[in-house]
């Protein structure tokens, strides 16, 4: 059931992403680069995939996504292809999967399916405001899930 219900939280998310990025006529956006902070003791493997996303607080407008894998951990949110972040206030998701066929996967999804069940769009505790500034500005963040803090740098 808890898969079935992940297959479709990722089939929606790609909807609302596909959906964004093909509207255009919206504002370049301000460059929003981050690192994730995993929870002490979590062991991602590195080719595992971590997908943040921000949500507009208020749901509307553009919501913007980044991906990483468990070797980096480091992001860039974007809108679409070369469409940074619009200002304003954000409620942040995190989706852990483990790379599929690697060893131990189904130990890893027990223990990713907690981070997804707490750090989903409707369950996050996770919120940020993005301050207006000009596109070619970059903003350094990090959402930290342990301390279940998103700060900027």
């Amino acid at each position: 059931m808890n898969r079935l219900r992940l297959i479709g939280q990722m089939t929606l998310l790609a909807g609302c992403t596909l959906l964004v990025v093909g509207c255009g006529g919206t504002p370049d956006g301000i460059t929003v680069k981050g690192k994730l902070v995993t929870p002490p003791g979590l062991k991602l493997l590195k080719d595992d995939n971590i997908q943040i996303d921000f949500f507009p607080a208020n749901d509307a407008g553009s919501a913007a996504t980044a991906q990483c894998t468990g070797e980096s951990l480091e992001f860039t949110l974007n809108r679409g292809v070369g469409e940074g972040v619009l200002a304003g206030d954000y409620k942040v998701s995190v989706m852990v999967q483990a790379y599929p066929g690697s060893q131990g996967i189904e130990k890893r999804r027990q223990v990713y399916e907690k981070i997804n069940n707490d750090f989903n769009r409707d369950t996050t505790p996770l919120k940020y405001s993005i301050p207006s500034g000009s596109p070619s500005q970059t903003h350094n963040l990090t959402v930290d899930l342990a301390k279940k803090a998103v700060t900027a740098n």
